[in-house]
């Protein structure tokens, strides 16, 4: 097995093979999508509005998708807006979670995290229709209580 990983300042490049299993004939599993050999993930935090006026287009005139961890506290100062989120969601990209104020969630009591995760969760998936978020990015890269999270 290998893995090599080259970080770009916005993005990060991952290419793994693996062995998934094995399953009797005339059936295959694939690893990824069309049984290609590897997959890209490009990933934005916090709502910056460059990620919509520059990266958004950028990717869009490219055919790739992209995950933007948006933080969805109006509060927080980095909330893009519902319509700027629902609209890269209807050309398919994901709007995932960065918590609801962006906090460093390994500083806060187990109900706050609570809130945080759940809250964000729940805005997300009523405010931004056609999808539904399934996916979390911690703020700080400070994991919150796994028991919290897996919830």
């Amino acid at each position: 097995m290998k893995t090599a990983v080259v970080f770009f300042p916005i993005m990060a490049l991952t290419t793994s093979v693996s062995l998934a299993g094995s399953v009797a004939a005339p059936y295959e599993i694939g690893t990824w999508r069309g049984f290609r050999p590897a997959a890209i993930s490009y990933t934005f935090d916090d709502g910056c509005s460059n990620q919509f006026a520059v990266a958004i287009p950028m990717f869009d005139a490219r055919g790739f998708k992209l995950t933007l961890f948006s933080v969805v506290g109006a509060t927080s100062g980095m909330f893009p807006g519902w319509s700027k989120l629902q609209s890269a969601a209807a050309k398919g990209h994901e709007i995932a979670s960065h918590t609801l104020t962006h906090p460093n969630l390994g500083q806060l009591p187990d109900s706050q995290q609570t809130n945080e995760l759940r809250d964000s969760l729940a805005a997300i998936n009523a405010n931004v229709s056609g999808q539904k978020c399934l996916t979390l990015a911690y703020p700080y890269c400070v994991e919150a209580n796994e028991a919290i999270t897996s919830q």
